[in-house]
């Protein structure tokens, strides 16, 4: 079964600083049920493993490039999953992640997310920086 990697955009506010969200879902649905949100690209995956491993890759990419995780609690739902960068710097981040997938597969991107957040002080199972 296919699975979509996408990024969107906060629509409500001026776009200063951007808010950009990276995020995995069927369709995209999900997306679409948040407040003032506009999908600006998806992915399609085969698997929702490679779906799910991209997304993952890529947020720690933006944890990286912000230095900071930006939870934007104005939103109850999939707040986590916003940055301080554009859509167009999330869309490379998911490219770069694809990237990685195709020359590792989802066990070497997988290790190497691990990796690269251990190496930042990135705990990705509660997502954000450790104190």
């Amino acid at each position: 079964m296919a699975a979509l990697v996408y990024t969107g955009i906060n629509t409500r506010d001026p776009l200063i600083p951007y808010r950009s969200k990276i995020g995995k879902g069927d369709g995209a649905q999900r997306a679409l049920s948040i407040p003032d949100f506009k999908v600006m690209a998806s992915y399609t995956f085969k698997t929702d493993d490679e779906a799910n491993e991209v997304e993952r890759y890529a947020q720690v990419l933006a944890i990286i490039k912000t230095q900071k995780r930006k939870a934007l609690r104005a939103y109850s739902d999939g707040y986590t999953e916003f940055f301080a960068i554009t859509y167009r710097q999330a869309m490379g981040f998911i490219l770069a992640a694809r990237n990685m997938l195709v020359k590792l597969g989802v066990n070497g991107l997988r290790a190497a997310r691990r990796k690269l957040a251990r190496a930042n002080n990135i705990d990705m199972r509660f997502r954000m920086i450790r104190s």
